[in-house]
């Protein structure tokens, strides 16, 4: 592929499984740990808290993909000047921060349960060739390998759930109602910021050839990464209680660990490290080809597939300064948080806003 695609070359079901794939995989690993250390039980009104409030970007993106009406991003900001490149750098920006984030949690979690001895500099090597190769079709290619794999690990989340049965007492989320009144403050923008991500649809969602079936595709994305997250960080805490769960690195993780059913299986987590990886492995290349495109349309490169290389190449060897759980969940604070979700939601709002102020032209019927 020379340049970026700038027409409608994905379905609207392959528009829900890529904005699945864009915050599922590290969602579900990356935020029960802190949201049971800070919130116990209430981690999961903290989820229900953060996705109502998601609520918001997705009506926006909404309104902006009306405006567009057959346009893609790009075309609709051709006539902006100077915006029209300012607007995707301020889109592109955010991605790749998320980015180091998503790289680095992918080494060290590999590295915790599966690869104890691999330096993460080769784990780390080896997904860039993967992401390379699949990142350079543009969204085209990525849309149906996400149609592909996506499904299959909503279906494994589910029946790890099931499998968890026997060990879940209810017991331990009672009382119902939350305990702690700033539930509502710090632990609801964290989730925000994750289940936000449905903005991507933004770029995404204006490649889209079925577009009256963009809508439907938005609210369950949503719909499904909020209930993933629940079900991720309710496991732990019924399994073991929210002051046993809150001192686990990984609660999910841990809880996998505990499920066994004698010597049929005795250690099901490591089932669960090959597909997880692959998953990570896909949104690894959903974000680059979102970040990679942005940047194109920023400096007007035509040749997508440098940029592809470059950046995956850039942040994957930044990602290794992350050397432990501990740094990725410090930097996930410190960066995605405090910089990297406000200017994505700000890049949103700006663009409604420019939406707003001119009508969308109808394609030429010639």
């Amino acid at each position: 592929m020379k340049g970026k695609p700038v027409r409608p070359v994905i379905t609207s079901r392959q528009l829900l499984y890529l904005l699945i794939g864009t915050t599922m995989p590290t969602e579900s690993l990356l935020l029960p740990a802190p949201l049971i250390q800070t919130f116990g039980k209430d981690a999961l009104w903290v989820i229900l808290g953060g996705a109502s409030l998601a609520i918001v970007p997705l009506l926006i993106t909404l309104f902006i993909l009306r405006r567009q009406q057959w346009q893609t991003l790009s075309e609709m900001l051709q006539r902006l000047g100077v915006f029209s490149h300012v607007i995707p750098l301020l889109f592109a920006i955010p991605a790749m921060l998320g980015l180091i984030n998503i790289w680095a949690s992918f080494a060290q979690l590999l590295r915790v349960d599966l690869l104890p001895r691999t330096p993460a500099w080769v784990t780390t090597a080896s997904a860039a060739a993967a992401v390379i190769y699949g990142s350079v079709g543009g969204p085209e290619v990525v849309g149906r390998i996400a149609q592909a794999l996506v499904p299959l690990f909503i279906y494994e989340v589910v029946m790890l759930f099931l499998l968890a049965l026997p060990w879940l007492e209810p017991i331990h989320l009672m009382p119902l109602l939350p305990e702690h009144g700033f539930v509502l403050t710090l632990g609801i923008y964290q989730t925000f910021t994750f289940l936000a991500e449905v903005a991507f649809a933004t770029y995404f969602g204006s490649l889209v050839r079925d577009r009256q079936g963009i809508p439907r595709a938005l609210w369950t994305a949503l719909s499904v990464n909020t209930s993933m997250l629940l079900l991720t960080t309710g496991m732990p805490l019924l399994m073991f209680g929210a002051s046993h769960a809150r001192i686990l690195a990984v609660p999910p993780l841990t809880a996998v660990r505990a499920i066994h059913y004698g010597f049929l299986v005795e250690r099901l987590d490591a089932f669960m490290a090959a597909p997880w990886a692959v998953f990570v492995s896909l949104k690894l290349i959903i974000w680059t080809v979102f970040a990679s495109s942005l940047l194109s349309d920023t400096f007007g490169v035509r040749v997508y597939r440098w940029l592809v290389w470059g950046t995956t190449a850039a942040i994957s060897l930044f990602s290794l300064r992350l050397g432990s759980l501990g740094a990725v969940q410090t930097n996930v604070r410190e960066v995605w948080y405090a910089s990297g979700a406000p200017l994505m939601l700000a890049a949103l709002i700006i663009i409604a806003a420019l939406a707003l102020r001119r009508r969308g032209r109808r394609p030429s019927r010639a």
